[in-house]
Formats: structure tokens, C-alpha cells, sequence
């Protein structure tokens, strides 16, 4: 949505001209005040004192004919010529100049400024018309993309506009056509963000209908490449937006939209995962695995959600508890209003389970994004809350409390992956030695992580510390996840 863009141009030349035009016409008042003040002037009696007088206001009159030539346009090319004249005079020049030769530039002057006077005013009222149209033209564009996105918001403003334009009231109608090109944004991505929705539903629901094993990785792939290029193509929008200062509801709305494609990209990975280890037959076991595979997925993101939303609700209780000890009234209150926030989310995942019970996992994927962008909303609010209330040092130790905590995790999880992997190789259990080799290879990109990690506590960077672990922390529990996977498979041989 452009429409005030090439409005907003024009509006900037038109505020141009009429600051032009205001300065031209103070001097216009300047020079009725010194026609009638120029005695002797063209009758051939200058005196000394008189001439001085002339000089004075010839200088004058060169500088209101130099503004009014640069508000104006089309100009005759004679009447240039002669304005020329008294435009390269400089003030040495005319100090210079004879009473006789003072005279005949001062009424040149004059009788010039008479010619280009009414071509100002015309000039003027014609930006301001070609402005006016452009406005009304903007608007007419705006109605017809209300009426198409049913914006109805946006049709009262649409007529405001339209009333203050035909009361000659273009800034303040340009300033509503902004209103209404923010409205009609926002409507825009909300229905943008409510078409991938319904793309995202008919998705899952195509891939839950393979009856070939091979045409379902296949499709799956195939969806995953355009949910990337989704993203990419809604990450560029959200820049855009918010390089004209967009509203937060259309940036939210964007923001729900990308997590949700990747909250379903997520899933399709896991089907794909699950149909290369599990290898079912085609037809009837196929959509059975698939189903299987996708109720899994949904279930351990919400029990993802429930962990996260749990923390979050104890680390505020304890910062309350801190902020209390401290007499940090506003920030109790604060602390106190996100708690309420948490809950409100801890019940909703109850409506989700309901969601995954009746099978509808689309709307579940859809609900648990959702939590999942207010949950890093809220997340941020406490870690700003937490760093006021804590010294840096207490931060740091947290980290590296926390750090050790995962190091013991992954070293415990390594140990026990070396006695899996020797078990499933002694009873061939195919399935179980897939999670196992997906888990080794998390439990090698974590033991990176962590290097990287001590790095920045080293080098007292709390905050890209504490991003890192929480990416470290979720990666534990996926290999925790993998190697459970493996141990069930085990346990069915």
C-alpha cells in the first residue's frame, strides 16, 4: 500500500510553493510600500539622497523577482531575458550605477515584478488542484481495496477525507489518507496471514492421503522447499513494514504467519523422519504412520509449551518474590500482570489437547504457534525485569549454573547412547539405530554449542549467552527424545 506516497510528494512540492508564495507576498506588501514611498522616481529627479533610497529598494525588488521565478513556471522566454538582467546585477554593480541608469533599472523592475505577479498566483492554485485531484484519485483506489478486503474500518475515515477536501482541507485530508492507508495494511496482512492458514490446513490434510510411501517423501520435500520460500518471501514483507512504520498488529499478524509455516514445517519434518525409519507398507499403514507421526509431533510440542510456560510461571514468581524484598513496586506489578498472562496461556493449552483428541491437528499446530509468539514476548518482558533486578555477576553465574547443568545432561545422554548403539547393532533393530545416529549427531553440534557458549561468558556477552543456552536446551531435549524413540524399538525386540 502506497497510495499517500506519490501524494506525499506532491504535497511536499505544494508546501514548497505556497512557503514561496508566502514569502513573495510579504514582499509584495514590501514593494507597495516603496512604490508609494519611490518620490521622484521616473521623472527624471533623483537626487544623492534619493538614489541611495533607489538602491536599497532595487536590491529589494531583485531578490522578490528571483523567488517568484523560482515558484513559478513557464515563463516567457523575453520576459526571462529581461528578468536576467536585473537578476545579475550584484550589489557592487548597482552601487555603481549612475541616478539616470539607477532610475530606468528601478521602473524595469517594477514593471517586470506587475507581469510575473499574477503568474504566482496562478501557479499556486494549480499545484494545489493537481494536489487535490491526486488525493481524491487516492481515495477513490482506497475505497474500491476496502470494499475487495472488507475493511469496513476503514469507509468512515474514506468519507472524512473526502468532506475535509471538499472543504479545501488538503494537509488534513492527506493526514486521514494515511489513517486509511494503515488500516487497509493491516486488513491486507490479516488476510494474507488467514490465507496461509487455510494453505497450511489444505497441506497437511494432502499429505495425511499418500498411499505411496516414496510420493509422500517426495511431496514432503517438495512442501518444506515452499514453506522456506514462504518465509523468506514474508520476511521481506515484515522488513518492508517495518521500514514505512507499520502498525505492531500488521507486524503480529506477520509474525503469526511465519510460525505458523514453521510450526507445520516442523511437523512435515517430523512425518518425513519418521517414514524413513519406520519404512511402512504403502496404502492403509502409510496413513496410519503418517497420522501417528503427526499426533506425536503435536503432543511433544505441546508438552514443550506446558515446560516453557511452567519455567516462565516459577522464574516470575521468584522475581516477584525479589522484586518484593527490594520495594520495586511497578515492577511487582509488572511481574504480577505477565503472571496473569502465563496462566491465561497455561489454560489454553488444555483447549489445544481437546483439539488433538478430536484429530484436528492443523488448528492445534496453528494455536500452539500462537502461544509459542506470545510466550517470547512475555519471556522478553521478564529477562528485562530480571537483568534491573539482578548484578551482573548474579546473571553470569546463573549462565554458567545453567550451562554445567546441560554439560552433565549431554555427557549423561553420550554414555548411554554408546550402550544403545551396541545394543541395537547386536539385534539389527534398524529403526532404533536411525534415532541413535540422529541423537550422535545432536550430541556433536551441542558439544559445539557449548564451546561457543563458554566463549561468550568468557568474553562477558550475558545476553548472546543466554540465547545460546536456551537453543543448547532445546537441543538436549531432542536427543533426549531421539534416544527414548531408540529405547522404545529395543524394548519391542
Amino acid at each position: 500500500m502506497l497510495l499517500a506516497r506519490g501524494v506525499s510528494m506532491g504535497l511536499t512540492d505544494y508546501r514548497r510553493s505556497k512557503a514561496v508564495l508566502t514569502a513573495a507576498l510579504l514582499l509584495i506588501v514590501f514593494a507597495s510600500l516603496m512604490s508609494a514611498t519611490a518620490i521622484g522616481a521616473g521623472n527624471g529627479l533623483v537626487d544623492k539622497g534619493e538614489a541611495e533610497k533607489l538602491r536599497v529598494r532595487l536590491k529589494a525588488w531583485r531578490e522578490l523577482i528571483r523567488r517568484i521565478l523560482n515558484a513559478t513556471v513557464d515563463v516567457p522566454r523575453d520576459v526571462l531575458e529581461r528578468a536576467e538582467l536585473i537578476l545579475n546585477l550584484t550589489d557592487p554593480e548597482i552601487e555603481g550605477l549612475s541616478p539616470s541608469d539607477l532610475e530606468k533599472y528601478f521602473v524595469a523592475a517594477k514593471e517586470l515584478f506587475r507581469e510575473l505577479k499574477p503568474r504566482l498566483r496562478r501557479h499556486a492554485n494549480a499545484t494545489r488542484i493537481a494536489e487535490e485531484a491526486k488525493i481524491r484519485e487516492s481515495l477513490k483506489i482506497a475505497r474500491k481495496i476496502a470494499s475487495k478486503l472488507g475493511a469496513l474500518k476503514a469507509i468512515p475515515a474514506i468519507e472524512n477525507a473526502t468532506e475535509l477536501l471538499n472543504k479545501g482541507k488538503i494537509r488534513r485530508a492527506f493526514d486521514v489518507l494515511r489513517r486509511v492507508e494503515q488500516i487497509l495494511r493491516e486488513r491486507k496482512v490479516n488476510c494474507t496471514s488467514m490465507h496461509v492458514n487455510k494453505l497450511l490446513d489444505k497441506l497437511v490434510e494432502k499429505i495425511g492421503k499418500y498411499n505411496k510411501t516414496e510420493r509422500a517423501v517426495i511431496g514432503i520435500k517438495i512442501a518444506i522447499f515452499n514453506l522456506n520460500r514462504t518465509m523468506g518471501i514474508l520476511a521481506r514483507v515484515k522488513e518492508l513494514l517495518q521500514s514505512v512504520n507499520a502498525s505492531e498488529k500488521a507486524l503480529e499478524a506477520i509474525d503469526r504467519a511465519i510460525q505458523n509455516i514453521a510450526g507445520t514445517r516442523e511437523l512435515l519434518s517430523s512425518i518425513s523422519e519418521y517414514i524413513n525409519i519406520t519404512v511402512p507398507k504403502p496404502g492403509h499403514a502409510l496413513r496410519k504412520a503418517i497420522r501417528k507421526a503427526i499426533a506425536e509431533k503435536v503432543n511433544d510440542t505441546l508438552s514443550e509449551v506446558r515446560e516453557e510456560l511452567l519455567e516462565l510461571i516459577d522464574e516470575t514468581g521468584r522475581l516477584i518474590e525479589l522484586a518484593e524484598e527490594g520495594n520495586r513496586t511497578e515492577m511487582v506489578k509488572a511481574l504480577l500482570r505477565i503472571g496473569g498472562s502465563l496462566n491465561k496461556l497455561w489454560n489454553a493449552t488444555f483447549e489445544i489437547e481437546k483439539l488433538i483428541n478430536e484429530g484436528n491437528y492443523t488448528h492445534a499446530v496453528r494455536a500452539l504457534a500462537n502461544i509459542r509468539m506470545a510466550v517470547e514476548k512475555l519471556e522478553k518482558q521478564i529477562d528485562v525485569i530480571e537483568e534491573m533486578l539482578k548484578s551482573v555477576e548474579e546473571i553470569f553465574e546463573d549462565l554458567k549454573d545453567k550451562l554445567e547443568e546441560l554439560k552433565d545432561k549431554i555427557a549423561e545422554f553420550k554414555e548411554k547412547l554408546s550402550e544403545l548403539i551396541e545394543e541395537a547393532e547386536e539385534h539389527k533393530v534398524m529403526p532404533a539405530r536411525k534415532f541413535l545416529k540422529m541423537a550422535k549427531e545432536l550430541i556433536s553440534r551441542a558439544e559445539h554449542v557449548v564451546k561457543q557458549i563458554e566463549k561468550l561468558i568468557e568474553d562477558r556477552r550475558a545476553a548472546m549467552a543466554k540465547a545460546l543456552i536456551k537453543s543448547l536446551d532445546r537441543l538436549v531435549n531432542a536427543i533426549e527424545k531421539y534416544i527414548e524413540r531408540a529405547e522404545e524399538f529395543l524394548e519391542e525386540h
